[in-house]
C-alpha cells in the first residue's frame, strides 16, 4: 500500500503503544488513557530518523476474544492483524518485571506472520530476566516518557528502517528526498455526525475493506482516524486523484459526556478545522435535526467549511419520511446539499462522490467582481436596502475579501446599520445567483467608498 517502511507497535493493554506513538510521530493524534483496550483502530503516522522515514501504526490490544466472547474484540484483533500482515517491523511493547500470559499469547499469534519483531520493555529497570530472551528477539530496555531513551530508540531501529528501504528498492539513499503526496494532499474529507449514525460503515464501504471497527455500540469509533487512499474504487478515482478521508468519534450531547469523551470530541472538532470538505452524517432511520445536529451544523458554518448532509441507512426509510427530511432540510439549511446513501450497500455513493467534486471545485472557483457587483445591484433593485434618518442606506461596491472561506465585503454609506433580515435576503440572493451550494458565504460592511475608484481619482 504504501513506499516507505511499515513500523507496527503491538502489546497488550496499557503497556503504553499510543504514548510510544504519539512520540514517535510527534503528534497527540492516539488519545491516551489508563483504560485497557481503549484505542479500537489502527492509527498512521510519520516519523523521520535523519533523511530516512517510515510509516509508524498504532494498534489496539490484541485480546483473547475466546475467553472474551466479544464481537468487539474480534473487531479489534481483526484491525490489529491486519496492521501486523503489512508491517516490515513489529515493536512489541511489554511493560512489566515478568512476562504474562498475555505477552506469550500475543508472541504466539504474531510469530506465525514471520516478521522482523523488536521487543521494547517499557520500564526504569535495566534488568532482564532470562525468560525475555527466551523468546528468541532483540530486546531493549526503554523508557517511552524519557525523550532521551526514544532518541535512542530511533537511533537502534534506523539499521533496520535503511535495510527495509533496500529490500523494497526504493530510491538511492543519497538522492532520497521525502516527498509524502499523502501529507501533502489537497482534499481532506472529515466524516462527522452522531454516534452510531454510520461513519464507520461508509468509510469501510468506499475503501471496501474493513479499515475501521464497525458496532452497534454507540461511541466504537474513538480517535480520529486519518486514512490516506492510496487504492482508491473506481468511483474515488474518477474524482480524486489523492484523498484523506478522517474518521471521528460521534458527537455526543453535553450531559452525556465522560469525562474519558472530551478529548475524543476535542479532536472531533479540531477535525473540522483542519478539514476541506465534510460529510455530516445522519442515522435517516432516526428523528433527524436534534438541537445537537443543528449545533454541529451551525459551528461547521461558522468555521466556513464545504459541507454535505448526508442521511444514512436509506434502505429503511419509508418514502413519507424521505419528503419530511428533504422539507425540514431545504426550510433550516436551504444551501446545504443533501444526499440519501445506504453506506451498509453501497446505495448513493457514485452521486456522493459527483457531489463532492463539484463542492470542491467551487471552493477553488475565482468569482469575478463585476459578476458580483451585477449580482448585489440586482438584489438592490428587486428589494432597495431601508432608510435611516430619512436617508437611504446606499451599498456601492462588492468584492472577494478572501477564499475558503468565501467572504464577500460590501463598501457604501451606512452600512453597518443594516438589519439582520436584509443582511440574509442578500446573503440569500448571493447564494442563488452565483449557484454556490454547501459552500457558507460571509459578508462584511465597510463604511467607506469605494477604493478603487478614490485611487482612481486621485
Amino acid at each position: 500500500m504504501f513506499n516507505y517502511p511499515i513500523v507496527t507497535i503491538v502489546g497488550s493493554p496499557n503497556s503504553g503503544k499510543s504514548t510510544l506513538y504519539n512520540l514517535l510521530t510527534k503528534t497527540n493524534k492516539a488519545l491516551v488513557n489508563n483504560i485497557p483496550g481503549f484505542t479500537r483502530d489502527r492509527n498512521y503516522g510519520y516519523v523521520k530518523i535523519n533523511q530516512y522515514h517510515f510509516i509508524c501504526i498504532d494498534t489496539g490490544s490484541i485480546i483473547d476474544s475466546v475467553k472474551k466472547k466479544i464481537e468487539l474484540n474480534n473487531s479489534v484483533n481483526q484491525q490489529t492483524f491486519k496492521a501486523i500482515q503489512e508491517s516490515d517491523l513489529i515493536l512489541f511493547i511489554i511493560k512489566g518485571l515478568y512476562l504474562t500470559n498475555i505477552d506469550y499469547e500475543i508472541i504466539d499469534k504474531i510469530r506465525p506472520y514471520k516478521k522482523k519483531i523488536i521487543i521494547i520493555l517499557n520500564r526504569n529497570n535495566n534488568d532482564c530476566e532470562k525468560e525475555f530472551y527466551s523468546l528468541g528477539y532483540k530486546i531493549y530496555n526503554i523508557n517511552i516518557i524519557d525523550i532521551q531513551h526514544i532518541n535512542k530508540l530511533l537511533l537502534l531501529i534506523l539499521p533496520y528502517i535503511k535495510s527495509i528501504f533496500r529490500v523494497k528498492n526504493l530510491i538511492k539513499i543519497k538522492k532520497f528526498k521525502y516527498n509524502n503526496s499523502i501529507k501533502n494532499i489537497s482534499v481532506k474529507l472529515v466524516v462527522i455526525g452522531t454516534p452510531n449514525a454510520g461513519k464507520s460503515t461508509l468509510i469501510n464501504k468506499i475503501l471496501k475493506e474493513d479499515r475501521m471497527v464497525v458496532n452497534n455500540i454507540a461511541g466504537t469509533t474513538r480517535d480520529c482516524i486519518s486514512i490516506p487512499i492510496k487504492n482508491m474504487n473506481e468511483i474515488t478515482k474518477k474524482y480524486f486523484n489523492n484523498l484523506i478521508i478522517i474518521d471521528t468519534a460521534g458527537i455526543k450531547k453535553k450531559n452525556k459526556i465522560q469525562n474519558i469523551e472530551k478529548n475524543m470530541i476535542k479532536n472531533s472538532f479540531l477535525s473540522i478545522k483542519k478539514s476541506n470538505i465534510i460529510l455530516f452524517i445522519i442515522d435517516g432511520s432516526k428523528d433527524i435535526f436534534s438541537h445537537q445536529d443543528m449545533s454541529i451544523i451551525n459551528y461547521i458554518i461558522n468555521k466556513g467549511k464545504p459541507i454535505i448532509i448526508v442521511i444514512n441507512k436509506y434502505d429503511i426509510i419509508q418514502l413519507k419520511k424521505i419528503k419530511q427530511i428533504k422539507e425540514i432540510i431545504k426550510i433550516k439549511f436551504p444551501f446545504i446539499p443533501m444526499i440519501f446513501i445506504s453506506a451498509k450497500y453501497g446505495v448513493g455513493l457514485k452521486k456522493l462522490f459527483k457531489l463532492l467534486y463539484k463542492i470542491y471545485n467551487l471552493t477553488n472557483h475565482k468569482i469575478n467582481t463585476s459578476k458580483l457587483m451585477k449580482i448585489m445591484y440586482s438584489a438592490i433593485n428587486d428589494f432597495p436596502p431601508p432608510m435611516i434618518n430619512n436617508h437611504r442606506i446606499k451599498l456601492k461596491y462588492i468584492h472577494v475579501g478572501k477564499y475558503n472561506p468565501l467572504t464577500l465585503i460590501i463598501h457604501g454609506n451606512q452600512v453597518k446599520k443594516l438589519g439582520n433580515n436584509y443582511k440574509r435576503y442578500l446573503s440569500n440572493f448571493l447564494y442563488k445567483k452565483l449557484n454556490f451550494f454547501g459552500i457558507p458565504i460571509f459578508l462584511k460592511f465597510k463604511e467607506n467608498k469605494n477604493p478603487y475608484i478614490n485611487n482612481y481619482i486621485n
